[in-house]
């Protein structure tokens, strides 16, 4: 840990992490030990418009400040959004922030904070893009193969805080409970009729597993277990690999890709009997929400991005990655390789395991 920042008080803390949903969803642990130890600071986030949605009604957090990067991204060809750009900079410098946790480590995120002009301003020193020339403080960490969870939790300990319980706080807001159930009622889900919520989407195709073996699982889930699968996503991408799956599926799919707002998304996978699909952002949703998460690998590295607190539940396409290779295009690591029977493997040690509890 730091000396010089162990026994400081903050009055006035942001937290820059803009994006993406899975990586601002495990950086929640570090909001809950801030407010727990700074339980009378204001507490903001800076984050980017179309992941604020995960940090509403989060009891932690005082202020959510949209970065909306997409906009600002133009300063080079637009005066106005150039004005605008200085005008957000200055809202932060009027803000007087004591301390900033640069979470995101780029330069962008890096110049956020130097700008705002808080005197204690904490970052990685292996940051990327020169970000570690704007902190004050930089954090030396060992280049090993641990979750990004754990790493991050290294800003608790250089704060003194790292005694303080690594959990998430992910609460369900009631008004969007309401809304989900009555869009689940609306898509042909009775009330009370279990389902697997099935999230078939990633940023990366090679981080999805086909159309055609969800489609197989779908089919399995209904005969076998009478469970309603339910697609839960967004975007075009998402809409294409939905519609693959219902046609290729025997069986009644719940489709709710881009029918939800994130609320409603963490109220219907909380409902949830469980949850399987790839290394997305949903995912680390479900697993900060406490569901069982069966999480699904090929390229990506579970060991340092799968649902964290359930890694035993990953199913990984060709076992463990070799040394500290964190993106593996090597052929056995490919999603492909995974089959229907391993998942359904894992769901019915899953589902009994929930029998055993009720």
């Amino acid at each position: 840990m730091s000396e010089s920042l162990k026994n400081k008080k903050f009055s006035n803390i942001l937290i820059i992490k803009p994006s993406s949903l899975g990586d601002v969803v495990r950086c929640l642990p570090i909001l809950a030990a801030l407010r727990h130890h700074y339980p009378q600071a204001r507490i903001s986030w800076l984050v980017r418009p179309d992941c604020a949605g995960i940090l509403a009604h989060i009891p932690e957090l005082d202020e959510i400040i949209e970065f909306d990067r997409k906009k600002y991204g133009k300063i080079g060809i637009s005066i106005s959004v150039l004005r605008d750009f200085i005008g957000f900079i200055c809202h932060l410098h009027r803000r007087k922030f004591d301390l900033i946790l640069d979470l995101q480590g780029l330069f962008r995120s890096g110049f956020l904070a130097f700008a705002a002009g808080a005197p204690v301003r904490v970052g990685f020193a292996s940051a990327r893009e020169l970000a570690p020339l704007f902190y004050t403080h930089r954090i030396q960490i060992p280049q090993t193969r641990v979750h990004v969870v754990i790493s991050n939790w290294h800003f608790m300990d250089y704060l003194g805080l790292g005694q303080l319980e690594n959990r998430y706080t992910l609460p369900v807001d009631p008004a969007a409970a309401q809304s989900a159930q009555l869009i689940l009622q609306q898509n042909g889900l009775n009330p009370g009729r279990p389902y697997i919520v099935m999230l078939i989407g990633g940023s990366d195709r090679r981080k999805r597993w086909p159309a055609k073996s969800f489609a197989e699982l779908a089919q399995s889930l209904q005969m076998k277990y009478d469970m309603q699968p339910v697609l839960l996503g967004a975007g075009s991408e998402e809409l294409a690999i939905a519609a693959q799956i219902i046609d290729l599926s025997k069986v009644k799919v719940v489709n709710l890709i881009s029918r939800t707002n994130l609320q409603q998304l963490i109220a219907i996978v909380k409902k949830a009997r469980l949850v399987v699909g790839n290394d997305s952002g949903p995912l680390h949703v479900a697993a900060a929400a406490e569901v069982p998460v069966i999480g699904l690998y090929g390229p990506t590295d579970p060991a340092v991005v799968g649902p964290y607190g359930q890694l035993d539940n990953v199913i990984q396409a060709g076992g463990s990655h070799p040394g500290n290779v964190r993106y593996s295009l090597a052929p056995k690591h490919r999603m492909e390789n995974i089959t229907v029977q391993q998942v359904l493997d894992k769901v019915s040690k899953n589902l009994m395991k929930i029998a055993e509890k009720e």
